[in-house]
């Protein structure tokens, strides 16, 4: 094939290959050649290093490009290294690494000493993973393992199940009028709030949700008394911790107040773990008020009878 050489147009006319590059210096199997239309290669030793193709996507270690920068390595460690300087300063290392099995970013100082790795939108930081592995957002100083910070207004951090809005928010509110009330942990199914623990302004509640609008069938509670007078309350010593203990023995409950009891007798983990059960006193409450009413219908009825 011909080779045109002049001054507009340079050299023309002629490929190459990776073995033998168009343009090559002393060095005949390292130089660029052109595989494909609008399509520029770099050789090394006789082989494919790097290449630009038709779609501007650069691909090095792989001569299909799938992105605009897309690295094929096949040592242990595919890494990208971005280093403020050669000798000095930080640098950050992103890639496969199959060592860890799996991908990795990691932030360090060219001698290898750990530093913070930082996130930044509008050119203001917005979250950080600092030397000691602790997560912050909204804040440079992560006292903890995660913290997040919101300016006052608002913000959230939301836990919700895949394609819905169900799930746990925990919610910030800090403006408006005093006594406001502010959900802290919200907690949602079906798109409805069904709890959570609120700061009112005065006072934090425990809520459950209780709406009359929620509720069908409804009537008077019967034979609390009775529920109550067949309880165990108990003292006991924690065995992990050796503390004293008041209060009632989960499945012992269950056998009169259901409701207030969650998990199944003896049930274990996987593991062999005790899988316990677990009480919630507050569902206790609604049996005691119905067993004093009874008490006390039964005293004025006494009173009636006994003038």
């Amino acid at each position: 094939m011909p080779i045109t050489i002049s001054g507009s147009t340079g050299i023309a006319g002629v490929d190459g290959s990776a073995g033998t590059p168009a343009v090559q210096g002393t060095d005949t199997n390292t130089g660029i050649f052109f595989p494909a239309a609008d399509t520029i290669a770099f050789g090394e030793g006789g082989s494919e290093a790097m290449r630009i193709d038709s779609s501007g996507n650069v691909g090095i270690g792989t001569s299909s490009p799938l992105r605009v920068l897309h690295v094929v390595s096949n040592a242990a460690e595919t890494q990208l290294l971005l280093r403020e300087s050669d000798s000095s300063g930080p640098q950050l290392l992103m890639g496969a690494d199959s060592a860890v099995s799996g991908s990795i970013i990691n932030a360090s100082s060219v001698s290898g000493s750990n530093n913070n790795l930082l996130l930044q939108t509008g050119g203001t930081e917005r979250a950080r993973i600092d030397s000691s592995g602790r997560l912050g957002i909204g804040t440079s100083s992560p006292d903890t393992n995660f913290i997040a910070t919101v300016s006052s207004g608002s913000g959230a951090i939301k836990v919700l199940t895949s394609g819905t809005s169900d799930g746990i928010d925990m919610t910030c509110n800090t403006a408006g009028t005093a006594g406001q009330s502010v959900y802290v942990l919200p907690v949602r199914t079906a798109g409805s709030l069904r709890g959570g623990i609120q700061w009112n302004g005065t006072n934090l509640l425990y809520n459950t949700s209780s709406d009359y609008r929620l509720k069908t069938a409804v009537a008077p509670m019967q034979g609390a008394l009775e529920r109550i007078s067949s309880l165990k309350p108990c003292t006991y010593i924690w065995i992990e911790q050796q503390l004293y203990g008041e209060g009632f023995i989960a499945h012992e409950l269950a056998e009169n107040i259901p409701g207030a009891v969650t998990g199944e007798k003896d049930a274990i983990n996987k593991d062999g773990s005790i899988n316990s059960q677990s009480v919630d006193y507050s569902k206790i409450v609604v049996h005691l008020v119905a067993a004093m009413q009874e008490l006390k219908a039964d005293f004025d009825a006494y009173k009636a009878a006994h003038p």
